[in-house]
């Protein structure tokens, strides 16, 4: 049987590694264009994780790879 300290630091790591991971992979689909919620689809959610993300601006900002887009972008907004 497991101690009940074990249990609830178990428990808190558990859901302080949960909430990280659900924003990499929300911010994953922003890279490529979809919806945060498409992370529900487990099939789904590993192709995306392979493929390359949109070039340039999406709906969800500015590409993360190219800074240099933010720059020029600065006035327009």
């Amino acid at each position: 049987m497991l101690d009940p300290s074990l249990s609830i630091i178990s428990s808190l790591f558990s859901l302080a590694i949960l909430v990280p991971g659900i924003a990499a992979g929300v911010r994953r689909m922003h890279d490529v264009g979809k919806s945060g919620w498409y992370i529900l689809i487990p099939i789904y959610n590993l192709i995306l994780a392979f493929t390359e993300g949109d070039q340039g601006t999406n709906q969800y900002g500015l590409d993360p790879k190219h800074p240099e887009d933010e720059l020029e972008a600065l006035g327009t907004e």
